[in-house]
């Protein structure tokens, strides 16, 4: 309506002309009065438009007819290149070896030692308890 038109593009992105109105021309002289003309043909409308998905879409006139436009669709873009592979890194130091525990002895006497891979070893404190109060006597029964 405002002597432009936009194209939308199935890509989602859309073209608008320049307005494509000529200039206006010089006035006329004034013509002498006529006599009533016949009507005019209607117009020729688009009805609707249709994505064919193949890169055209097709306009559907309101007289019937219609055009399906050339493959819109743009070039493919050219490939990127490959990237270049990182290079590894230096192998770590080996951690120093653990220290397990090689055998358990139970002492005999409330303690135990632990004797470790490393040749060292660790015996407990008595872990023996305090020995419990005597119970009372019982009665006999005759």
């Amino acid at each position: 309506g405002n002597g432009t038109f936009t194209l939308n593009f199935t890509d989602g992105t859309s073209f608008t002309t320049a307005d494509l109105t000529g200039p206006a021309g010089t006035n006329g002289t004034d013509g002498t009065d006529g006599t009533d003309g016949t009507n005019g043909a209607d117009g020729n409308g688009i009805a609707s438009t249709v994505d064919n998905g193949n890169g055209t879409f097709t306009l559907n006139f309101t007289d019937g007819t219609s055009f399906t436009t050339a493959d819109l669709t743009g070039p493919a873009g050219t490939n990127g290149t490959n990237g270049t592979n990182g290079t590894d890194g230096a192998n770590g130091t080996n951690g120093a070896d653990g220290n397990g525990i090689a055998s358990t002895v139970d002492n005999g006497n409330g303690t135990f030692t632990l004797n470790f891979t490393d040749g060292t070893s660790f015996t407990t404190a008595d872990l023996t308890g305090p020995a419990g109060a005597n119970g009372t006597n019982g009665t006999n029964k005759d």
